[in-house]
């Protein structure tokens, strides 16, 4: 089911819209569902309003919900809210719904034709009480169109079909008419032109910061799992992609240095740690924020302790050579300074025997006694062979395992759509919904450039602006669809950040990076680029990182020959689908 707009103004909407918004929205009904839909052409006022539209197979179902207390006494309404105001209408709910869907069929009919399928298709409406049993009759209230409280919301489904049942048979009693069904293009071009223009749709930069600040929300409660552990000297946070690890972890961090500790903390990827440094005022705190290889180098070259890399292959050099240097230079003691608490980021990189040996000597009473907190992913394990055999080593010591189970980065549709891509385990909770995420095929690295600046084009002229908008490829800039060239200079500045320190990123304009290098980063929009597998593991593992880095809208551009390996990829995943809470 998709929600049109993707979400409600708690500050406005009633309890009872909310509850039932929530629960449509977690049905598997095929369909698209127009939430607080204005009509400026209504049958009998000024202006209307139709609190759901539900554009399905059946046809189109307006529905009415009134939360809180209901009562009819002598033709007159009455409404208590949930704050306890009473309010009288002459009008009731059945009549409301009623000319709303008049005056809605009347405006299609008008834009579409009288002979469309979608001016003749079967036209429904009824009434929710989502918090009372409504048992009441009379010659205004249908009872056949009521859904109310003593009804499970996993009824909805039931309801909705019960309720066309009903509408075609009482046109087709009266009138001879029994209306069509639509097909899912019919289902779009209702959807599409209802969305565009007819009633009220806010501006997808509205609806992306609306989606930005549930998923803050979720951040804050989930950094409230803190306080669970805070007694536990070592803690093990084990979490999926987009569940707050680095968010919490420095919150760890600045609690621990608050209190007067000494506190290292050291990720993998050197552009994160750059980029909390850059985002965040730590000097002249207890808090150190460094990278693991950066940290170590600065020891060694600080005491002239540099190993040579001539002659040694990259991988063996940082794996091995560096950190049995630091060990060396560490066991003498007096040279390296020790920390009240340690703290690791991207540990399913960092879990390694000579990783962990250098931490040990960076630790006041080492590992097995001091206190550390280590937060990880194995489905983010890009670089680290030795993951397993650290991860045991870590586990050895008496330790409190924590697991985060709630996405608060990534919106429902990029989450589903990850694990569909990667079949990779999802998060058992996404909280918040949002737009569809939108994927187009290339034929060669010139048909996905001309592609791919119409979509940046489109982006921007919805108002998205540029700084929210980073590219994404497995490639260097050079080597990618780009082929290193600036194709934006007419719409909008760009900057390729693959290693450029955060100090010196543009405010104003579109980014790029490689996958690697934005590892453990974010953004509101994500565009990924040059997609030509889906089966290897190592890009799967790649694409996992990389569309898990999308906020509230990913793009993703694959090339057509890799259509049948995402076809045999989808299938394998689906059932993974089910691990996921509605």
């Amino acid at each position: 089911m998709r929600m049109i707009p993707p979400f409600y103004d708690s500050s406005t909407v009633s309890n009872g819209e909310k509850k039932f918004f929530d629960s449509l929205r977690d049905t598997n009904i095929n369909s698209i569902v127009l939430h607080s839909l204005g009509i400026a052409e209504h049958r009998e006022k000024v202006f209307g309003e139709i609190d759901f539209v539900i554009i399905c197979n059946e046809g189109i179902l307006c529905l009415e919900v009134k939360g809180g207390h209901v009562r009819c006494r002598e033709g007159v309404w009455y409404f208590t809210d949930r704050h306890g105001r009473e309010t009288a209408k002459a009008e009731g709910p059945f009549r409301q719904v009623f000319t709303g869907m008049l005056s809605l069929r009347d405006h299609l009919r008008k834009h579409f034709g009288p002979r469309d399928p979608v001016s003749n298709c079967q036209f429904a409406c009824g009434v929710v009480f989502p918090d009372m049993p409504f048992t009441q009759s009379g010659p205004d209230i249908i009872a056949d169109t009521v859904f109310d409280s003593r009804s499970s919301f996993e009824d909805i489904e039931t309801y909705i079909i019960k309720t066309f049942r009903y509408w075609r048979q009482i046109v087709d009693k009266k009138h001879g008419f029994t209306g069509n069904n639509l097909d899912i293009n019919q289902m779009n071009r209702v959807g599409t032109y209802l969305r565009g223009d007819f009633g009220f749709v806010p501006s997808l930069p509205y609806i992306l910061d609306h989606t930005e600040e549930q998923l803050l929300h979720l951040t804050e409660e989930q950094i409230q799992r803190l306080n669970m552990a805070s007694n536990n000297p070592r803690i093990l946070l084990e979490g999926g992609a987009g569940t707050g690890k680095t968010v919490i972890s420095l919150e760890h961090a600045r609690r621990q240095a608050s209190l007067g500790n000494r506190v290292l903390y050291l990720c993998f990827n050197r552009n994160l740690s750059k980029h909390i440094n850059a985002n965040n005022k730590l000097n002249g705190t207890n808090l150190i924020v460094d990278s693991f290889h950066n940290f170590i180098i600065g020891y060694l070259k600080k005491y002239d302790w540099m190993p040579s890399s001539i002659g040694v292959d990259q991988e063996s050099y940082f794996e091995r050579i560096l950190p049995e240097a630091f060990s060396d230079i560490a066991s003498q003691s007096g040279f390296i300074e020790q920390f009240d608490n340690l703290v690791i980021d991207e540990g399913q990189d960092l879990l390694r025997l000579e990783f962990l040996i250098c931490l040990d000597y960076l630790l006041k009473n080492g590992l097995e006694n001091g206190e550390w907190h280590i937060c990880y992913d194995p489905n983010q394990n890009l670089f680290n062979r030795g993951f397993d055999t650290g991860l045991e080593y870590i586990k050895s010591y008496n330790h409190t395992h924590l697991t985060l189970d709630t996405n608060c980065r990534n919106t429902k549709p990029v989450g589903v759509y990850n694990t569909l891509l990667t079949g990779i385990r999802p998060a058992r909770f996404f909280k918040v919904d949002g737009e569809n995420v939108q994927r187009e095929s290339y034929t060669d690295f010139t048909d996905e450039r001309v592609k791919l600046l119409r979509t940046v084009k489109t982006l921007l002229k919805q108002g998205i602006r540029p700084e929210n908008i980073v590219l994404l490829s497995r490639f260097k800039m050079e080597n990618s669809c780009l082929a290193g060239e600036n194709v934006f200079r007419s719409v909008a500045a760009f900057q390729n950040i693959t290693d450029l320190d955060p100090h010196l990123s543009i405010n104003n304009g579109i980014k790029f990076s490689t996958i690697h290098s934005f590892k453990g980063l974010e953004s509101q929009v994500i565009i990924l680029l040059d997609v030509d597998s889906f089966l290897d593991s190592g890009i799967r593992l790649l694409n996992y990182t990389a569309i898990s880095r999308a906020k509230s809208l990913l793009y993703i551009f694959n090339s057509k020959k890799a259509e049948e390996e995402l076809e045999k990829v989808v299938q394998e995943s689906a059932l993974l689908l089910d691990r996921i809470e509605k």
